[in-house]
């Protein structure tokens, strides 16, 4: 057969080049073409790997040199090392524009996104003395946060960390109940929001840990898809309904009781049990649930052909890890008339003796205890009978604190009404045990009351 001539290969090559140019294109299809673009497009999408910039970054610098260079991960780096240097300079804007550049050249990067994240409304809020500059920076620290999530909405750590911003940082803080009112009420920049709350964080004017439960709920529902966090899967599905427990305890906390911390408690109690204690987490042999019942527990070991013991073991593994009884057995008890009773009773005694309402009165010519001190004694007295009915409250620290300084306020009653300290009084015995937490919550209660040596 002859040969082809020079033409004909050059034809063949032709074509085949044509060939092998319509499947290319056709995978390169750009995003904004009709049906959302070729494979490779949809995949960007997917996966949230598009970027438009290179970042904003000083055209004139070494590290736009380093990026039109190919060195993107470098220019990162020195950036990541000015930040550093601008923070310790205390130079917030150029902390700032730093920051911007950094997520910028690495929008993709997790990390970037939480360790700034975290170090925004952390560790920069403690730089300034001024409770609302601090406030703004938790913000700035959440909003970060925010815009990492929907810049890489495939991970559950981002949601799931603004989730404990709003909640842990504004909630747990030494500023806490100034943090609250500004979430909840009124921000600081009352120009900006008009005597409102910030609502680029909380539109509605919820309180923060209903705000931090809902980004909790986006986080699960991102875990469901990727199941791949920094967390114990069982611990890190259990924030919802845990942030449904730190509401009420809020409340409580700022003197609201009764019927709306009561409900509260009950809510959470509720999720926690159907709904967190009804989730399944998969073993070597099948799904089990925290919930699980005996009878349901034989009825998962018949239908995955396994022993009932190693059923049991497994879910008995899962509430070790979740500490699950002990917070059903919280919640239960924290919703219960009585509790809520003993809390208030000892929150009014010390509001009392704050205000200065702690002196004796006289009743029919007879010296009577303050209303301060009936107060006080009445939650002391009602916290005992409950922790003889419930032994595991001794392991909540908060209770056990808010139990001693309800004593440590009976000391100052009988102090500044000239009568010895009582010898007997409830709950004296975990006074004794507890004296290693004494001075500490001496300080606090002194602080709090503004008493002088």
């Amino acid at each position: 057969m002859n040969s082809l001539t020079a033409m004909q290969r050059k034809l063949v090559y032709f074509f085949g080049i044509l060939v092998l140019m319509i499947p290319t294109m056709l995978l390169g299809l750009p995003a904004g073409s009709e049906g959302g673009g070729g494979v490779i497009a949809q995949k960007r999408a997917e996966y949230d790997l598009g970027e438009s910039n290179l970042g904003q970054v000083d055209p004139s610098s070494a590290t736009m040199n380093l990026v039109l260079l190919g060195f993107r991960g470098v220019a990162a780096n020195l950036l990541w090392l000015d930040a550093l240097d601008q923070q310790e300079k205390k130079n917030w804007s150029q902390l700032k524009s730093n920051v911007e550049s950094i997520i910028l050249l690495q929008p993709h990067y997790l990390q970037v996104w939480r360790h700034q994240g975290w170090n925004l409304a952390y560790n920069v809020s403690a730089e300034w003395d001024g409770v609302a500059d601090r406030y703004y920076w938790v913000k700035e620290g959440a909003k970060f946060l925010i815009r990492g999530h929907y810049r890489n909405q495939i991970y559950p750590d981002l949601p799931h960390d603004v989730g404990t911003t709003l909640g842990k940082k504004i909630g747990r803080a030494d500023e806490w109940l100034q943090f609250r009112r500004y979430f909840i009420d009124k921000d600081p920049d009352e120009q900006k929001y008009g005597g409102g709350p910030d609502n680029e964080l909380n539109r509605d004017g919820l309180d923060n840990y209903l705000v931090a439960r809902d980004w909790y709920e986006i986080a699960n529902e991102k875990e469901m898809l990727r199941r791949n966090t920094i967390m114990a899967r069982v611990l890190f599905r259990q924030y919802p309904s845990r942030s449904l427990m730190d509401y009420p305890d809020a409340l409580q906390r700022e003197g609201t009781f009764g019927e709306l911390s009561e409900q509260g408690w009950q809510e959470a109690h509720r999720t926690w049990v159907n709904e967190y204690g009804r989730e399944p987490y998969p073993f070597q042999f099948g799904e089990v649930f925290l919930e699980a019942t005996p009878e349901e527990i034989d009825a998962m070991a018949k239908e995955y052909g396994v022993d009932a013991n190693l059923v049991s073991k497994a879910v008995e593994s899962l509430r070790s890890t979740a500490n699950y009884g002990y917070w059903k057995t919280r919640s239960r008890i924290e919703a219960t008339p009585e509790m809520v009773k003993a809390h208030r009773s000892l929150y009014e005694g010390q509001r009392l003796y704050r205000e200065g309402k702690y002196g004796d009165v006289e009743v029919d010519g007879k010296v009577q205890p303050s209303e301060a001190e009936t107060l006080t004694l009445e939650g002391l007295t009602l916290f005992e009978g409950l922790f003889q009915e419930h032994s595991e409250l001794l392991d909540v620290y908060d209770t056990v604190d808010e139990v001693l300084m309800g004593i440590i306020c009976l000391n100052y009653i009988a102090q500044v009404n000239n009568h010895p300290a009582p010898e007997s009084f409830p709950l004296k015995s975990l006074w004794l045990q507890q004296q290693i937490r004494i001075p500490n919550l001496n300080t606090v209660f002194r602080s709090e009351n503004r008493i002088r040596e």
